[in-house]
């Protein structure tokens, strides 16, 4: 009875050391992921052409957003434009969280594709690293007008200025989406930057953004290896005893 209780407590250390090394390794390297703006006052603030903090914009009018209100809209539009064709919803990361635009208008004067990045500092050379998010494509009607933002479009994933992923095409509707990709570091610093895939004139929301390491394979292997051999001395010693 004791040597089995002593299997057990050896079994549930080395569970306990595996699930700490993983929780070690995802150690997050966003700041301010949750992309949360708030007022002086502590509530939560929604603006036009800002990213939130720690965040910074590179091109366009980035907005950040809340439930029942889209900073971007231009209201002097009559009858005012309908912002979430299909109803809008929080993330499930909550708060606020940035709205991006793209415009294919060939004027080069106006928009076309509205971004926001991040300096993210702390990556180890050669480590992969999990990068995710939610979106969603909520849809904004301006009646009386063309300025319509009603096409399918996704996010766009960037790293030091070139592609590096991409989620899903999203239609208007009012259900938030959880994405992701896969990124090795050549530095210890990179340039995190979001914006759409496509040229059609969208407005893709983007919350909850997160940059952690991926557990190295070798790693999981050796406290799996350790797990099925203490298993197998238990079982033998079991077994004899019988």
């Amino acid at each position: 009875m004791k040597r089995q209780k002593l299997v057990s407590l050896v079994l549930a250390a080395t569970l306990g050391g595996a699930l700490g090394a993983s929780s070690v390794g995802a150690a997050e390297l966003v700041k301010n992921g949750s992309l949360t703006q708030m007022n002086a006052s502590g509530f939560l603030f929604a603006q036009n052409n800002d990213a939130p903090p720690e965040w910074q914009k590179d091109t366009g009018t980035v907005d950040v957003n809340m439930v029942g209100y889209n900073a971007g809209l231009p209201v002097q539009f009559s009858p005012f434009p309908r912002y979430g064709v299909k109803g809008v919803e929080a993330s499930p990361d909550g708060g606020t969280w940035v709205g991006i635009a793209h415009n294919p208008d060939p004027d080069p004067t106006r928009f076309n594709d509205e971004r926001f990045k991040q300096s993210i500092s702390g990556f180890v050379v050669g480590q992969t690293y999990l990068i995710s998010w939610y979106a969603a494509n909520f849809g904004t009607d301006l009646p009386g007008t063309s300025n319509d933002y009603l096409a399918g479009n996704g996010v766009q994933v960037f790293m030091d200025g070139s592609r590096l992923g991409s989620g899903a095409t999203l239609e208007v509707s009012n259900a938030w989406v959880a994405e992701q990709t896969l990124f090795t570091a050549t530095s210890n610093l990179h340039v995190l930057m979001f914006g759409t895939k496509d040229a059609a004139r969208s407005y893709i929301s983007i919350d909850g953004i997160s940059v952690t390491a991926v557990p190295e394979p070798s790693a999981w292997a050796m406290w799996v290896a350790g797990l099925l051999g203490l298993v197998g001395w238990s079982s033998s010693r079991s077994v004899r005893k019988a």
